[in-house]
């Protein structure tokens, strides 16, 4: 495992990027920086591991987006959101106050939000865990500052709650939301028979432009490939224990993670993208190799009065089959009186063949009666082009109830 890291720095210049924009102008915090270009000096620190970058030794090369810096007490600290350049003694970067936390907790009400030039450290931030060991000697820091750091990630809830700053996204508390390819947050929705993927609960409101959200599970920082923010990332089938954002249609691959932004991304709790928005009367299995080959469950219904044959009909429609295929079937199907007293049970199985908008019987339609009912009966025949039929016969003045299970195994000839 690699040591932890705990950089001594300088900061030796802070300058106004970006600016509060609150909902209310008459607040003092309106107009104030929360974002500045920084410059900082680091020194290196000693370790004894020889795998970084610069054997036994970190130095301004190992810091890292999402690193924090610190230069007084009141947990008043700056996280590096961007990196513009760095070299083994230097860093330049964008720093921001994170939530506006210095700002709005400032005792002295001028909502001040940066932090003091001059000596402070540089820490890193594990699964939401500030790392504030080996303390660097000969900084004149305190453990009070240790422990009001700790306490200022508890406060905000950092090991489990991620602070958003997004204007306008008009959200409410308990709204569940998604994370689109731009990273721009929504709630999440289906269209079109699509699950967004959902990746947290909103839980705090602070205005029209700021909101707090649990994601689904523990937010994790790693490494990630080159991706949009929003975008699944899948268990990669080439590289065992890596992911990737590629998708290969002739090969099941499983979500792993959802990312958040560069370093941070949250475990994928998704069953499926796609729902079948349709009435629950049909299951379809589809080989992912070979996609010629597939396999349907119909649920078939019809009622009969008399002793007239009627056709079994799929949601109300007959049953119409695709061109140039072949096709078995077994039809498993019930009939019962209104009242429960009589039932008949019988299977039909055979093969079919459809090709040029024609369909033919390709063998003779068997049929085994489980229970028989002497007046009853279920006979299957074909209709140009490519319907295929179940007549159902029932008996005068009787209402008969009928519920079949239609296999088709289907494969296709071009």
């Amino acid at each position: 495992m690699r040591p932890a890291k705990l950089l001594s720095c300088n900061l030796q210049s802070l300058q106004p990027l970006e600016f509060v924009l609150d909902d209310n102008p008459a607040w003092i915090s309106q107009n104030q920086p929360y974002k500045w270009v920084g410059i900082i000096d680091v020194e290196q620190q000693p370790h004894s591991y020889g795998g970084s970058q610069v054997p036994y030794f970190y130095n301004g090369l190992d810091v890292d987006v999402g690193d924090y810096i610190i230069t007084t007490g009141q947990a008043r600290i700056l996280k590096i959101i961007s990196i513009t350049n760095k070299t083994d003694h230097s860093v330049n970067c964008i720093l921001e106050d994170e939530n506006k936390s210095n700002l709005y907790q400032d005792i002295t009400q001028s909502a001040a939000g940066n932090i003091q030039l001059g000596e402070g450290f540089i820490f890193s931030v594990v699964n939401g865990y500030p790392i504030l060991y080996p303390m660097p000697t000969g900084l004149d820091f305190s453990n009070n500052y240790v422990s009001q750091i700790y306490s200022k990630f508890a406060f905000y809830q950092k090991e489990r709650i991620l602070h958003i700053n997004q204007f306008g996204h008009g959200f409410t508390a308990n709204d569940l939301i998604t994370i689109d390819h731009y990273g721009k947050y929504r709630k999440a929705n289906y269209i079109a028979g699509e699950y967004d993927n959902i990746v947290g609960i909103v839980t705090k409101i602070r205005n029209t432009s700021e909101f707090s959200y649990q994601p689904i599970g523990q937010f994790i920082n790693i490494n990630l490939p080159s991706s949009s923010p929003g975008e699944v990332l899948y268990l990669d089938p080439d590289n065992p224990g890596k992911v990737t954002t590629t998708v290969d249609s002739n090969v099941v691959l499983y979500p792993a993670l959802i990312k958040i932004d560069d370093d941070t991304a949250i475990f994928a709790n998704l069953n499926s993208a796609k729902v079948d928005t349709t009435p629950d009367t049909k299951i379809e299995l589809v080989s992912i190799n070979n996609p010629w080959a597939k396999l349907e469950t119909l649920m078939l219904t019809e009622t009969t009065t008399d002793a007239n044959p009627k056709f079994l009909l799929y949601e109300g429609n007959q049953i119409e089959l695709q061109d140039n295929n072949v096709y078995s079937f077994n039809l498993d199907i019930i009939g019962i009186d209104s009242v429960g007293e009589y039932t008949v049970h019988k299977q039909l199985m055979g093969t079919i063949k459809t090709r040029s908008s024609q369909i033919n019987l390709e063998s003779e339609v068997i049929t085994n009666t489980v229970q028989q009912n002497a007046l009853w009966n279920v006979n299957c025949t074909v209709n140009q082009p490519n319907v295929l039929r179940f007549a159902v016969t029932g008996e005068t003045n009787t209402i008969v109830k009928w519920n079949g299970r239609l296999d088709l195994n289907k494969v296709a000839i071009i």
